[in-house]
């Protein structure tokens, strides 16, 4: 994701994109600061979008009027023409309304918000998105936050995205666990959620994330059962080498954080199954304890998944940030299962109750078993 203010001109958005394309990046969201201002804001708009494309990249717009932070407005001639402008542009994934949006909108300004998405759905089959937050240390979502959540899903919004910065800023502790906690509690109002992932030093007690932070984000994310991941880039285009993960020549920073965000794009490539077909498993459900740990991890959580044709998936989790761990895990009915490991592409052969298998995951990282029922 990427803030445009102040605003970047045309050629240095195409340098960025072109920057940020080795990273694996499918797609940018784009917030695009003052642009809509301009008196040919739908020809720069455009412009913007066939960039993008240009490189094989989708473009997510920011097209809500975020004259005030937290508080929807009303459209402007130029937020509507923007909108038609590029409605039709095959490089369009969907657009997003607003960032963080909160509860302190006025019931005029709330009934102009549901005209919004309404209006917008009118007029194309696009997706469109809301990011909500709550707090950064809290896991429960307070009774107003459901209510928005509610609202904007029968109004029409498609999925809400929600953005937790574990890493210094607003929260006091940084439990990257918490991703998991909160996307499990998003579930009953939105099961296709996206994140924001904190890539980014954020400008309140500044803290350089690790690389080991960053890719542990994304698992314990993908553990909740997120659906999109989107990672900050840079707040505003001018801070790129004082927040972001480029520096002012639009070049990787040598901390490791551009290298994490193109594993990150590599393991959601490869875990897409798990991610899309997978079905979560709770501690209830009849097969939850099909795979075990053989003995107790400290540092290791395991996460099942499976899927209608009897297909599991194992998802084990190194919270250690510093230090690489490994187990054993063990089938407890009585089939047999080939096992491939999702990330390497490996073939660890087959598995029973008589026959346990080895994982070792990374510093901050994570091991993806499938286990499917042998012939």
């Amino acid at each position: 994701r990427v803030w445009g203010s102040p605003v970047p001109d045309l050629p240095s958005y195409q340098r960025l994109v072109r920057a940020l394309k080795p990273t694996g990046m499918n797609t940018i969201v784009l917030q695009s600061g003052g642009w809509v201002d301009l008196p040919n804001a739908t020809d720069v708009f455009r412009a913007a979008l066939d960039i993008a494309w240009q490189e094989g990249i989708y473009t997510c717009l920011y097209v809500g009027n975020e004259e005030s932070a937290h508080r929807s407005a009303p459209l402007s001639k130029n937020h509507r023409d923007v909108i038609w402008a590029t409605k039709e542009h095959p490089g369009l994934l969907a657009f997003h309304l607003y960032n963080q949006l909160g509860t302190m909108d006025s019931p005029a300004q709330y009934r102009d918000l549901e005209q919004q998405v309404r209006w917008i759905n009118s007029i194309t089959d696009k997706p469109t998105s809301i990011e909500i937050v709550w707090g950064h240390n809290v896991i429960d979502i307070p009774e107003n936050k459901q209510t928005l959540m509610r609202d904007v899903k029968a109004w029409g919004i498609d999925v809400i995205g929600t953005d937790y910065a574990p890493i210094g800023g607003w929260s006091r502790e940084p439990d990257l666990r918490r991703w998991e906690s909160k996307l499990l509690a998003i579930r009953p109002f939105e099961d296709r959620a996206e994140v924001l992932l904190q890539a980014h030093v954020p400008f309140r007690d500044a803290t350089m994330p690790s690389v080991a932070q960053v890719n542990n984000q994304f698992w314990w994310a993908m553990a909740g059962g997120a659906r999109g991941y989107y990672v900050e880039v840079s707040y505003l285009f001018t801070h790129l080498n004082m927040r972001g993960l480029l520096s002012w020549d639009l070049r990787p920073l040598p901390d490791g954080r551009f290298d994490a965000v193109a594993q990150i794009s590599a393991a959601a490539k490869k875990t897409e199954e798990f991610i899309c077909d997978a079905k979560i498993l709770a501690p209830d459900d009849q097969v939850y304890s099909t795979i075990v740990f053989a003995e107790p991890s400290q540092r290791l959580h395991l996460r099942l998944r499976s899927k209608s044709d009897g297909t599991l998936f194992a998802l084990v989790v190194n919270e250690d940030l510093e230090r690489s761990a490994s187990a054993r895990l063990v089938v407890q009915n009585d089939m047999t299962y080939c096992v491939s490991a999702v990330l390497s592409e490996e073939y660890r052969g087959r598995v029973n109750r008589n026959r346990r298998i080895l994982v070792t995951a990374e510093p901050g990282g994570a091991v993806c078993l499938k286990f499917v029922p042998a012939p």
